[in-house]
């Protein structure tokens, strides 16, 4: 409730309630999506920072190069099952 009286404070609508009360709704949930998108980039990066096929430029130690590395039989890391359907069920919801 806290951040529902910060964006409904600081909303520049004064005069039509009915568009304040829109916009503080739209900033609430913004907000909200924001910190998920927030924490499931950090848990994604957590799950495969370890991985011989995460690039430099992603904060890894491996190389793009080395993703079809054992291809037939390859074993996920831990936790990426768990990663998928947390971020799936964003979406399905």
């Amino acid at each position: 409730m806290f951040t529902w009286s910060f964006f409904y404070n600081i909303c520049k609508e004064k005069k039509d309630e009915e568009i304040r009360l829109a916009k503080t709704t739209k900033a609430c949930n913004s907000f909200y999506k924001a910190l998920y998108f927030m924490g499931v980039t950090y848990w994604g990066y957590e799950t495969l920072k370890d991985e011989i096929y995460l690039p430099v430029w992603l904060l890894g130690h491996g190389d793009l190069q080395n993703a079809a590395v054992g291809f037939p039989t390859y074993t996920r890391p831990p936790g990426l099952k768990m990663y998928y359907l947390g971020t799936m069920g964003y979406h399905v919801h």
